[in-house]
């Protein structure tokens, strides 16, 4: 008796489930981060000390990319709060 049988459906069934994988995870990743910026937009407008405002006053031209760096590292702050709730 022979049967049908697809010789790539097991490899069909895999593949299928690495991509409901790769969703999952990609979805998870999107709630994170939207979880992770209204934590981060619900904190006080300046989370930096006056020293700490008064030191940054003194770095020119990399004020800019020392802020951008430390919104970056509120970001992760923030995200990684999220991710251990879950």
């Amino acid at each position: 008796m022979r049967y049908e049988r697809n010789p790539y459906g097991a490899q069909d069934e895999q593949w299928e489930q690495e991509e409901e994988a790769a969703a999952y995870k990609e979805a998870l990743e999107t709630d994170l981060d939207k979880l992770a910026n209204d934590r981060l937009g619900n904190l006080p407008d300046n989370t930096l000390s006056d020293r700490v405002n008064s030191l940054l006053e003194r770095t020119g031209d990399k004020r800019s990319e020392l802020m951008d760096k430390y919104h970056e590292w509120l970001f992760d702050v923030c995200r990684t709060v999220e991710e251990q709730r879950i």
